[in-house]
Formats: structure tokens, sequence, C-alpha cells
């Protein structure tokens, strides 16, 4: 599952990306949400073979005269960072049963690297694989020494996850301080406001392609970091996420 690059992308990297970091993350909430296992396997598979996305995705070398232009360079597509991760897992719990999948077995063949890993990560996965509340304890203990007001909004939405996961009352009141009012989808996985509220704002919001709900700001127009997706666009993913938890 991919998204729109707008222009700024293509003139930090020499190419329009559209996506691709963050391929197994969206593909992973977009086989949830549209009920797709093959495309949670295929982020699993993925995963497994230590890559951030599928090698045919892989944009092709840029043009000599882009590649001295440019004012990045693309991450790796073997820079495994703990978004996918967490992301994967994530799926993998809320995942409807399946006898041929196994989905929350599979949880325990997803291995974090040493350099990946940290304490909270590490009991919230236990957790989930064990369902022992010692992990669980030791997770919110360690998860709350992890949120300051520093802690930027990707890592918010992706500790907002955890938390909804878990079912960890204690980490989603902690995290009540720092999730920005504007962010309706982190406010429904915390339970910071009523839900009746959240669907209200819910039907006025506007998908856009990309991640808003790991944006450091709120993207509102004529803001043309992300693409505002028309009616006639099939996946709205930002959008039907949010209805997916919302209707859970």
């Amino acid at each position: 599952m991919l998204a729109r690059s707008p222009q700024w992308e293509y003139d930090d990297y020499g190419f329009y990306p559209d996506g691709i970091g963050d391929c197994i993350g969206r593909s992973a909430k977009a086989a949830l949400v549209y009920n797709k296992p093959e495309m949670l396997q295929k982020c699993i598979d993925l995963l497994k073979a230590g890559k951030r996305w599928s090698s045919l995705l892989s944009p092709p070398p840029p043009h000599p005269e882009r590649l001295w232009g440019a004012k990045k360079r693309y991450r790796r597509q073997s820079s495994i960072t703990r978004d996918p991760i967490i992301g994967v897992i994530c799926s993998l719990w809320l995942m409807p049963y399946s006898s041929n999948y196994q989905w929350k077995k599979q949880i325990k063949d997803i291995k974090i690297r040493w350099w990946q890993n940290r304490p909270d990560l590490y009991h919230w996965k236990k957790y989930l694989e064990t369902g022992k509340q010692r992990h669980k304890r030791k997770y919110e203990w360690w998860a709350k020494l992890n949120v300051t007001r520093f802690t930027p909004n990707f890592a918010l939405n992706h500790m907002a996850w955890m938390a909804y996961v878990a079912d960890s009352w204690k980490m989603k009141t902690e995290l009540w301080r720092y999730v920005p009012a504007w962010n309706i989808l982190l406010e429904l996985l915390t339970d910071k406001l009523p839900q009746s509220f959240i669907e209200s704002n819910a039907k006025a919001y506007q998908a856009t392609s990309g991640s808003p709900w790991s944006h450091p700001v709120q993207i509102t127009p004529p803001d043309d970091s992300h693409f505002y997706l028309d009616e006639g666009d099939e996946y709205k993913l930002d959008l039907d996420v949010l209805n997916w938890v919302l209707n859970r």
C-alpha cells in the first residue's frame, strides 16, 4: 500500500519514492482494514527477509543530473526500524482468526534485532506472546519512561497502537497529555474522548495520501505536503483505519 509523493520528495531525493519506505507498515494496516490476509503474510515475509519493501518496488537509479542535485539520500531497503515491526505485530494481533494463518502465533516468529529492541517493545511483544501480566507491567513501566513532551508524533502513533493492542489503560491515560487535539485517531486509540465526539469529527475529516496520523502538525488546505484524495479514490487508508477502529 503506497502513497503518492509530493513534489518536495522529488526535490530532496531525486525521484518519487511514493511511500515505499512505509510500505510494510501501511500494507499491514491495509491488510487489517480491508481483510487481505495474503497482503499481511507478504509483510511478514518481507520483515523476515530484512526488507523494508519488495524489490519489485525499488526505484531505478536516479538520472545523474538528479543524483547530484538531490539534497538527501533515501533510506536503504534493508533499513528495518521499529516502525514496520510494530505495525505488523499490531495487525497480527487484531486480524480475525484464521486457521490457515494462525496470526497471533506468528508474533513469535517476528525477530527483533538487538539494535532495534527496547525494554518496552520487548515486554510488549512478550506479553502478546504469553499473556503474562508481569510482561504487561514491565512494558507499561518502561513505556511510561519513554514518553515525554519531546516525543515526536510518529513515535506517539506507535505508542498509541501498542497501548491499544495491549489494552493498557495505564499507558492510554499516560499518553493523553501528549496526544495533539487534532489527531482524532490517537485520541480514539487511547480512549481520550467519547466515541460520539470522535465520530462527528471523523465525518468532517478529509482523507489524504500518506500518514497524516504520524505527521508532526495537522495537515490542512492548502498544505501540499500530502495529496488530498478524491471521492473516486478506491483506498483512503487514513480514513478507513479511523473508521475501522471506530466500528470495531
